[in-house]
């Protein structure tokens, strides 16, 4: 799957609520050498209930800009959930988020 594929995909629980939609990809450079570099692999995705503002960086940066564009950009995007990608599973539409994050949070 392509990282352009992944961005918008949507995540639920595993009970099918809407998490949201993955609008940020973090990857590490420790995969399989391709010439004299390793290739990049996503270690974890952010998820947000919107991708309004996203390409902004409002989910990352949310004291930046203007006092009420940061107030709208809070509201709309809340705050994102920063996922593992070995806790995603896809499912029959997106991904399904399958695995207990409160072990990461340890």
């Amino acid at each position: 799957m392509r990282a352009s594929e992944l961005i918008g995909t949507t995540v639920r629980a595993t009970d099918g609520r809407v998490l949201g939609r993955i609008v940020e990809l973090h990857a590490v450079l420790d995969g399989p050498l391709r010439g004299g570099l390793s290739a990049p692999r996503i270690h974890e995705v952010s998820i947000a209930r919107t991708q309004i503002g996203a390409a902004l960086g409002y989910q990352h940066h949310p004291e930046q800009g203007p006092w009420a564009v940061r107030r709208v950009m809070g509201a709309i995007l809340g705050r994102p959930l920063r996922v593992p990608w070995r806790h995603l599973r896809p499912g029959e539409d997106g991904l399904v988020l399958a695995g207990d994050l409160r072990s990461d949070l340890d």
